[in-house]
């Protein structure tokens, strides 16, 4: 995990004020900061570079690399191929440094073409006058660009672009998400930015043949998944006890458990795991079975409704979304890595289960889609905007305090064939008794066995039904949901606007009165402190993540995410 900012600017640097807005994203790479100041044509530009040593501990792996001070790479992410590239990459250095290498051999398309891993970046040639931007296929790791009067910036977080000019006001919209799977090209003469979709699984449509049965899918399914885990496993960096520097997030639930099992299946020692839930949540008991049974070193963080209401502030500032699911989950996972930068400063890698619920349409409300096409179309829409929701949540969460997440289900190989040749028909299976979400993936880990012989996880586990982030923290009860316990803070407090309430009611006239109260309240609060703390740019959240073909008793759509609210919802 590091921070990366550049500034070109026609004029210069200084008369923009972008002197101090790199250090509001330190906190992703707070071992090592480096600035530097180029000249193109006209104009300068400024780089900055924050490290979170993992890779490449020497020098060499410090940023912004370049060469023959013509071209500058900063680039922040994991490239797992880089050393089955066949180009002469040093000792020591980090796996960045490959991009640089690639870009100066074959050009900017190829060289995002041939990159495995996650990664945003930013080059600036001064031999073509041109900064060339890149992100991962699905946007693991965060970046965001602006254009405005003869500037061009990228930062890896929104909160070190917004002071840049004299502020936003909401109309122009300077300033935005980089896409996930894309590539652009800023011409610092003429001031054009044009940005191009590169080849990725997202190009192409399922490959739907009938003669390859549901056991041949699983066994290629169990084989990537673990190569992906086995990629994410690289790490120089080491814990005082001589293991590498890696933990993993464990719920309890299929996803979290299999990438921890396997992690812990390839390491000579034991991994260290790390729960989260108010006390007696599903979550931290599922996730006592899985670590007892593969063998981890585990902790369990409880914690106080008390206590995760008052980071619902800070986690918006640092997740720089008002999306009501991503603020509920991000809360939980923003403490969790609060809590192990706090007491277990030895890690810094977090493996973690993001991904498989898109890529297998496995939220609840999948069990309502009207057929397989509109299945797959989903799937693919919830992996295509990741970048708003959960691997935004994952990535600034982690990096908040200085940690960097690592997720194995968003594997390039994985997705490829996950995306491309498993039907809908094997993913969702629907029964009189209520069906199995994630059925094929379940399945190709039901057999699996360990290095010793014993099953890689307990059965109970790898058929859990599937249950939110923010859902399994909580308690089961009437208004024991952290979402019922958001909204009865928010509708409760002293704090309330009457501005809010106005803005409630006029955007609530659709709902039933118990609504307005509630959702309404939460959703405009969250918008409310957004824009406290980055005005003009509600625009970066384009929609709310929504359960789709979800009705109320009304017959209108369902207004919260909370897959409990839904009349499918079941517990495991």
């Amino acid at each position: 995990m590091c921070g990366i900012f550049a500034l070109y600017n026609k004029y210069d640097v200084s008369q923009h004020g972008a002197n101090g807005f790199p250090e509001l994203i330190k906190h992703r790479g707070p071992d090592e900061s480096r600035y530097q100041k180029i000249y193109p044509t006209q104009g300068s530009v400024m780089l900055m570079f924050h490290r979170l040593t993992i890779n490449g501990s020497s020098d060499e792996g410090s940023q912004p690399f370049n060469s023959e001070d013509q071209v500058y790479l900063l680039a922040n992410g994991e490239i797992y191929n880089h050393l089955s590239l066949e180009l002469l990459h040093k000792e020591g250095q980090s796996d960045c440094a490959v991009i640089l290498e690639l870009y100066l051999t074959y050009g900017i398309e190829k060289t995002i073409n041939l990159l495995d891993g996650e990664f945003a970046f930013c080059i600036v040639d001064l031999r073509t006058q041109k900064i060339y931007v890149g992100r991962d296929h699905v946007g693991v790791r965060s970046l965001y660009y602006l254009k405005k009067d003869g500037v061009f910036a990228v930062c890896s977080e929104l909160k070190g672009l917004v002071g840049i000019g004299n502020g936003f006001d909401g109309s122009a919209k300077p300033v935005d998400q980089f896409p996930n799977r894309h590539y652009g090209i800023y011409d610092m003469l003429t001031e054009d930015f044009t940005m191009y979709p590169y080849e990725t699984f997202f190009n192409y449509t399922l490959f739907d043949n009938t003669s390859i049965s549901i056991e041949d899918h699983t066994v290629e399914i169990g084989l990537r998944l673990n190569n992906a885990v086995k990629k994410r496993l690289m790490c120089d960096r080491k814990t005082s006890t001589g293991t590498p520097a890696i933990g993993a997030f464990l719920s309890g639930g299929f996803d979290s458990s299999i990438v921890a099992a396997l992690a812990q299946d390839m390491l000579s020692g034991p991994i260290h795991t790390f729960s989260i839930g108010f006390k007696d949540a599903p979550d931290l008991l599922a996730a006592r079975t899985v670590a007892n049974h593969i063998g981890s070193i585990h902790h369990e963080y409880v914690v106080t409704k008390e206590y995760m209401l008052s980071l619902l502030p800070d986690v918006i500032k640092q997740i720089e979304s008002y999306d009501i699911t991503s603020v509920r989950a991000s809360t939980f996972m923003y403490a969790l890595s609060k809590y192990i930068r706090a007491n277990h400063p030895d890690i810094v890698v977090l493996l973690s289960g993001e991904g498989p619920d898109e890529a297998s349409g496995s939220y609840m409300y999948f069990y309502n889609a009207p057929s397989d096409e509109a299945f797959y179309n989903e799937t693919m829409r919830l992996l295509d905007d990741l970048r708003y929701f959960d691997c935004l949540r994952g990535d600034k969460s982690t990096a908040g305090h200085s940690l960097e997440i690592r997720v194995p289900f968003l594997d390039k190989d994985f997705l490829e064939y996950y995306m491309l040749s498993v039907p809908p028909r094997f993913k969702l299976i629907k029964s009189a008794t209520g069906g199995m979400e994630k059925y094929v993936l379940r399945k190709s880990f039901d057999t699996w066995k360990n290095r010793n012989g014993n099953p890689i996880l307990p059965s109970s586990i790898i058929w859990r039904p599937k249950e939110a982030m923010s859902d399994g923290v909580s308690q089961l009860g009437e208004g024991t949901s952290w979402f019922q316990i958001i909204q009865s803070h928010i509708s409760s407090s002293s704090s309330n606007s009457s501005s809010r309430m106005k803005r409630v009611t006029e955007h609530s006239h659709h709902f039933q009165e118990s609504a307005i109260s509630g959702i309404a309240v939460e959703r405009e609060w969250y918008r409310e402190v957004f824009n406290s703390y980055y005005p003009g740019c509600s625009h970066l959240v384009p929609y709310y993540w929504l359960p789709r073909w979800s009705y109320d008793s009304n017959g209108q759509p369902v207004q919260d995410p909370s897959a409990r609210v839904l009349s499918v919802y079941r517990t495991g």
